[in-house]
C-alpha cells in the first residue's frame, strides 16, 4: 500500500471516478433543462402565447462580428492605402484608432442587447411599477392572521 505506483493508481481512479460523475451529472442537467424548456413551451401554447423562436441569435451576432471586426479592419486598410497612394502625415493613423474603438464600444453594446432584451430595457428607465408583470406591493391588510382574531 505505500509503494508510489499504488498511490498513482488510486489517484487517477479517483480522478477518473470524479470525471465520469460528472459528465454523467452534465447530461443529466442538460436532459432535464430541455425537458423543461419543452414543457415551457408547451404551457405557453396553452396558454395561447406565442413563443420567441430560438435558434435565430446568429443574425444579430453577425451584425456585432461585421461592425465589431470589419470596421476597425477597413478603417486600417483606408489609412494604410491613403499612405500609401498619397503624401499624408503620421496623424493620419489616429483617426482609425479612435473609429475602431468607438465601433468596438458600439458593437459590445448591441451583442449586449441582442444576448438580453432585458437588460437594456431596465437600463432604459422604465417605471418598475408600470409593468403589468412586475411584483405587487405588499399589502399587509391582504392576509387575514388567526392571532389577531383573538
Amino acid at each position: 500500500m505505500n509503494s508510489p505506483n499504488e498511490m498513482v493508481l488510486f489517484a487517477t481512479l479517483g480522478f477518473a471516478g470524479l470525471v465520469i460523475v460528472g459528465v454523467a451529472t452534465g447530461v443529466k442537467q442538460a436532459h432535464r433543462r430541455k425537458e423543461m424548456e419543452h414543457v415551457e413551451r408547451m404551457r405557453a401554447l396553452e396558454m395561447g402565447l406565442v413563443s420567441q423562436p430560438s435558434g435565430l441569435d446568429w443574425p444579430a451576432a453577425s451584425v456585432c462580428i461585421a461592425i465589431g471586426a470589419g470596421v476597425p479592419i477597413a478603417s486600417f486598410v483606408v489609412a494604410w492605402i491613403a499612405t500609401l497612394t498619397t503624401h499624408v502625415p503620421g496623424a493620419i493613423w489616429v483617426a482609425p484608432v479612435f473609429v475602431s474603438f468607438s465601433a468596438i464600444d458600439s458593437a459590445r453594446k448591441l451583442a449586449y442587447r441582442a444576448i438580453d432584451p432585458q437588460v437594456a430595457s431596465r437600463k432604459g428607465g422604465l417605471d418598475r411599477a408600470a409593468s403589468p408583470a412586475g411584483k405587487p406591493e405588499f399589502d399587509p391588510d391582504a392576509f387575514d392572521v388567526v392571532g389577531s382574531r383573538g
